[in-house]
This record gives C-alpha cells, structure tokens and sequence, in this order.
C-alpha cells in the first residue's frame, strides 16, 4: 500500500522465513517431547523510518500536522 502515497511509509521488516521454521522446529519438538508449557519467542525486526516521520519530529510541541497541499481537492 505504500506505493499510494507520495511521501514513503515508516514500515517494519517482519522475517516471515525465520518465523515460519522456528514454528515449525517448535512444533515438531512439541509434539516429540509432549511439553505443554507455552515459550516465549522474540522474533527479531527491523524498522524502516521514512522521510515523513523524521519531518514530523521537527514540528514544534503542541503543533498539529497539516496535510500537504496535494491533498486539498
């Protein structure tokens, strides 16, 4: 959905891959060892900080944001 807007979108990298095996290894080892305690996994990230949210870290305290004029109809 980012393609949609002019400025780039802050987003975050979720590592799909490495989420699917470790669940798969947790799975398997689940089933073999019976346990039914639940694990705790941190899955790592990565976050993307895009232009837009770095200029809005520049607005001075209790500003509001307003939209671009590309917006305006």
């Amino acid at each position: 959905m980012g393609f949609l807007f002019r400025d780039p979108l802050t987003t975050v990298r979720l590592y799909m891959e490495f989420m699917g095996e470790y669940a798969v290894r947790m799975l398997e080892e689940r089933i073999v060892s019976g346990r039914e305690i639940s694990v705790k996994v941190t899955v790592p990230t990565k976050l993307y900080v895009r232009d837009r949210v770095s200029r809005m870290s520049e607005l001075p305290a209790g500003s509001s944001l307003q939209p671009d004029d590309s917006f305006k109809s």
